[in-house]
């Protein structure tokens, strides 16, 4: 049998791309459980499920790239690649959730009271919680870039502070949403807008926490002094998605938060 050079090694047989898809539908199907019945429990196990699967693949990627150097440019260049058609298949969705906002929002209906937000619906502070979260992820953007900057520059050390500050701003926004998510005083069923609120602001949340996720990883790769500026491929995908993440908030507190505390 002839053997064709190629620029691609062949994976090993791995069972965490299977766990990680099964857990991934195990939580959609535990939250719609959860919003139908108010049961939480196997909800936020399914997101630690999930997390740890996660976890667990990122450490075995890591191996191949790192103590096998199985990755080469062409592999690397197309993971770029991947990395971007994925955040364009993000913006999709938040594009059709968007677009369901705008639908309902600026023809609203006789059950909404011909009014955005409806009459009944007493609306958050744009000037309270949601700016804080905005000033929270602007600054864990402008950290997780000089975390980048400073590992081109081969200062580890500062970016693991600056990395590690990241993932505590990421940490302190995600509480803080879930603060605000207690304090509400509409839910996802109250009409149309709080579907929609809770749709785009729940799916944002969620993209940080994964966001959040990814940076804790490269950082446990710094401890473990497994990574340097040409094998930091997953640090430069992880900041993409993470300016994504602020990009599409600076969106949802305008529209969703100061245009509504404005009308």
């Amino acid at each position: 049998m002839i053997s064709k050079v190629h620029y691609f090694f062949y994976t090993c047989n791995s069972p965490w791309p299977l766990l990680a898809t099964l857990n991934s539908f195990n939580l959609l199907f535990s939250l719609l459980t959860f919003l139908k019945t108010g049961i939480h429990h196997s909800f936020f196990v399914s997101i630690l499920v999930v997390a740890g699967t996660s976890m667990i693949w990122w450490f075995f990627y890591s191996g191949e790239n790192v103590f096998q150097g199985l990755f080469s440019l062409s592999l690397m260049s197309g993971l770029k690649i991947g990395m971007l058609m994925f955040i364009s298949s993000e913006v999709f969705f938040f594009f059709s959730f968007f677009w369901s906002y705008f639908h309902f929002s600026l023809s609203p209906t006789m059950e909404v009271g011909l009014m955005w937000p409806p009459y009944y619906i007493e609306m958050f502070d744009c000037l309270d919680v949601p700016l804080v979260n905005t000033l929270i992820l602007l600054s864990s953007g402008m950290t997780v870039t000089v975390a980048h900057e400073s590992l081109w520059q081969t200062q580890i050390k500062k970016a693991k502070i600056y990395l590690g500050v990241t993932i505590i701003l990421g940490l302190m926004f995600t509480m803080c949403q879930l603060a605000e998510y207690n304090s509400s005083f509409f839910s996802i069923g109250d009409s149309t807008f709080g579907t929609t609120f809770f749709m785009l602001t729940g799916f944002h949340g969620i993209h940080v926490l994964v966001g959040t996720i990814f940076l804790f990883i490269v950082l446990m790769r710094f401890f473990k002094f497994t990574s340097n500026k040409n094998e930091m491929l997953s640090f430069e995908l992880a900041s993409w998605y993470w300016h994504f993440v602020d990009v599409v908030w600076i969106f949802l507190y305008y529209l969703i938060y100061y245009c509504n505390n404005w009308q």
